[in-house]
């Protein structure tokens, strides 16, 4: 997978996460929603490391082997943030915008182990998904700035 491919993925997860709410599905929409924050910050990192159309994400023959031996298939969202570069930047923009602040310590929470989860609110799958998916103040649209 390259850049393009995780660019492609967090939109796309995005707008299944608003679908499943749409649809009361609120465990998947919650699940779904963290899982496009976890593609946008694989963006970044692919960008960082220059995974492009022409060179791609290693395979999952080489899982954990990333330039620097870093652990690029990590799926924990506060390491991701560091694995792309972003740990000044990304503590700018938070110290810049309150709300985006907000919306990220609601997003950074999520876990892959999400999708064992059989019960999730209403509320809270609304939660997650508008931190994610606010068009002023979101997660994702704060991490297209970096990818």
């Amino acid at each position: 997978m390259n850049r393009a491919d995780f660019q492609a993925l967090a939109n796309l997860h995005l707008r299944h996460g608003e679908a499943l709410l749409n649809a009361q599905l609120f465990a998947g929409a919650y699940y779904i929603s963290g899982y496009a924050v976890e593609c946008g910050l694989k963006a970044a990192v692919a960008k960082l490391f220059r995974y492009t159309a022409d060179f791609e994400f290693p395979g999952s023959e080489k899982r954990g082997v990333g330039r620097g031996g870093l652990d690029l298939y990590s799926r924990d969202l506060p390491f991701l943030v560091k694995v792309a570069g972003l740990s000044l930047d990304w503590a700018n923009e938070l110290d810049a915008d309150d709300a985006l602040k907000e919306n990220w310590n609601i997003a950074k929470n999520w876990t892959p182990e999400s999708r064992y989860q059989l019960a999730r609110s209403a509320q809270e799958a609304q939660d997650y998904y508008s931190a994610v998916a606010d068009t002023n103040h979101g997660v994702l649209k704060c991490i297209g700035k970096f990818w």
